[in-house]
């Protein structure tokens, strides 16, 4: 079975995304939601992605229109856009890069709930990523959900696994889901943005662990 990834979000300062790519992640995920306090500015970040090489660099974007997205990856460099909001399928499909299409999961959701917000997507979307449902927030809530809920999903989709991954429950995220990837931001900060590189690197040790 191929190696669950790690997508690395939030990204804002260069010295995190070279440490990220120098310990194994795969994706480099930057806010493009000026609400975020994880947002960072277009050509900060292309400046990074310039000097960044490995990880893929993923643009993450909330209800914004796709001609917008599209000029914004081809103006940065981003390979993925990640959508965080209430994107349709249409908006999704009218997106010029590969699509990880973000879905937050309420606490009393069911497995069928999650199937009947995920089908219209199948057949427009790369990936398929669940996090957390906080009505205030937009992805980084660092907490968890049932991840059993989904683990029919993994099965069917590239799934991005998100919310409170941490170097404490990456074994059990791995061993439970199956994840084509897990998500961290805010489990690995000293601050929004700012990441924690012996956080990081507590919980590569438990990732390569895990994944090996």
């Amino acid at each position: 079975m191929e190696r669950t990834k790690v997508k690395l979000c939030g990204i804002t300062r260069l010295e995190d995304a070279r440490y990220a790519a120098a310990v194994g992640a795969d994706f480099l995920g930057f806010i493009q939601y000026p609400d975020s306090p994880r947002y960072i500015e277009p050509a900060k970040a292309k400046e990074i992605i310039e000097w960044v090489v490995g990880p893929e660099p993923v643009g993450v974007f909330v209800n914004q229109a796709p001609e917008a997205i599209n000029a914004r990856c081809a103006e940065v460099g981003f390979r993925l856009a990640q959508l965080h909001g209430h994107e349709s399928p249409e908006d999704c499909a009218a997106v010029e890069v590969p699509v990880i299409k973000a879905f937050r999961v309420q606490h009393d959701a069911s497995s069928e709930q999650l199937r009947y917000l995920i089908e219209p997507y199948r057949d427009v979307v790369d990936f398929i990523l669940l996090d957390t449902h906080k009505t205030s927030l937009w992805g980084g809530t660092g907490e968890s959900f049932n991840w059993r809920l989904a683990r029919e999903l993994a099965s069917e989709y590239d799934l991005f696994l998100a919310g409170g991954i941490d170097a404490e429950n990456v074994a059990e995220a791995i061993a439970t889901m199956r994840p084509y990837a897990v998500d961290l931001s805010s489990s690995v900060e000293a601050s929004p943005g700012v990441k924690d590189f012996d956080k990081l690197a507590d919980f590569f040790d438990a990732y390569h662990a895990a994944a090996a």
